[in-house]
């Protein structure tokens, strides 16, 4: 899996936004700060982006 953007959480709630991120469908993967001994969550279908819209994934559970 290549890597096109990078982000880190915005909040205490652990939100997080991808601006500039070309049309196309992406693979999500999360990956916790290795002292949290959280797995690496990645989505299990594509998440499709559109110019000008904001996709909400929803609540991510991390394991």
């Amino acid at each position: 899996m290549d890597t096109v953007s990078t982000t880190y959480t915005a909040d205490d709630n652990g939100a997080f936004l991808l601006r500039g991120l070309p049309e196309g469908e992406y693979r999500v993967a999360i990956e916790p700060n290795t002292v949290s001994n959280l797995a690496v969550y990645t989505t299990e279908e594509d998440v499709e982006v559109k110019i000008g819209e904001v996709k909400d994934l929803g609540i991510l559970e991390l394991q």
